[in-house]
This record gives C-alpha cells, structure tokens and sequence, in this order.
C-alpha cells in the first residue's frame, strides 16, 4: 500500500513540475486573441523568471515582458510603479531655466496619453495606456512631429502562474486608429491558463 501511495504522489508531482515549467513558456501562459498573427522577431532575454521579447506583423510591433515567481502583492505595486511612472512623464512640471516664455514645461491635451482600466472576459484586471509613441519606440511624444506612431501599453498579473505582464501595442498612427477596436478586442480577450 504504501509503495502504491508513494508512486502515486511522486506522479502528481511530476505531472505539477511539468505543468509549471514545461507546458507554458513565452506566451503560451496567457491566451490573446489573435495573438498568433504576429511573429516572433527577437529575444531580448529568456530564462525560468523572465521573458523580453518584439514580434511583428507588417508594420505592427508586440513588445512583451514577462516577470515570473512574483507575489501578488509584489505585482501589484510594481504595475502601480510603472502606471505611475508613465503618467509622472506627462505632469506639468517647473521649468529648469524660468522666463520670459515659460515657467513650467507642459505637454499639450491632446497628446498625453489615456489611462483605462477594464476587467477582461478572462477576469483579469488591466490596465492601460493609449498614445503617441515617440521614434525611440517610448511614450513620451509630446510635439506634432512625434506623432508618427500611436501604441497601448498594458499591464496585467496572472495569479495563477504569478506572472506580471507587460504588452506594448504598437503601429503608425493611422493605421492604429483604424485598429483601435481590434486591439481593444484583443485586450479584453486576455486570459491566463
């Protein structure tokens, strides 16, 4: 009996080993609709914590970042970190040389970028950005001549697998405001496996 019961719980921990660490690498771990039409073009890094990674499809660039073996609490504040710090790039500040023009430095309405936060059909809270994406690829473009690009940046955690997620949509402006609802479809679409 006992030879039974130790076989049997060295299976069932066989089966969670290799659930955890061989069924889900990259992006297999979380389910995007469409995600599939892009292709992968580079991996920045790629090891059991972490993932950084840019695929492509036509003009269109997916930049994720993946954090793994993190605490739910832990996730929590670093989105809060970096919600925070998108929107800290887009405060009025004091100018550094005061004068006869200006005494802050402020970038104009219609290019700061709009924070939402939804709760996909996975039952995932999210949280995003939509604006302008300067040429370095960053959001930050606060003057008509970086207006070029337009992307989504969103942050999610999957508490199943304590993954914290960060997904930049990214494509000429144009064409992003013609596929604004597609990628919102592919937003609300996220859930974790």
């Amino acid at each position: 009996m006992n030879k039974y019961l130790f076989i049997l719980v060295l299976l069932i921990f066989l089966f969670l080993v290799f659930q955890k660490y061989v069924l889900c690498d990259r992006l297999s771990c979380v389910s995007i609709k469409n995600l599939n039409s892009f292709a992968l073009k580079e991996i920045f890094e790629e090891n059991k914590n972490s993932y950084r990674a840019l695929y492509t499809k036509n003009k269109e660039l997916l930049r994720v970042e993946m954090s793994s073996i993190m605490k739910d609490n832990d996730a929590s504040q670093a989105i809060n970190a970096r919600i925070a710090s998108v929107k800290g790039l887009f405060i009025d500040t004091a100018a550094p040389y005061p004068g006869v023009v200006s005494d802050t430095v402020t970038c104009d309405k219609k290019y700061k970028p709009v924070f939402e936060k939804i709760v996909t059909r996975g039952n995932i809270e999210l949280s995003y950005f939509i604006g302008y994406v300067n040429n370095n690829l960053t959001f930050g473009s606060c003057s008509e001549d970086q207006t070029s690009l337009k992307g989504i940046l969103t942050y999610f955690y999957c508490t199943k697998r304590h993954q914290m997620y960060q997904l930049e949509l990214i494509s000429p402006t144009k064409q992003f405001d013609q596929s604004l609802p597609f990628y919102k479809e592919m937003l609300q679409s996220i859930q974790c496996k």
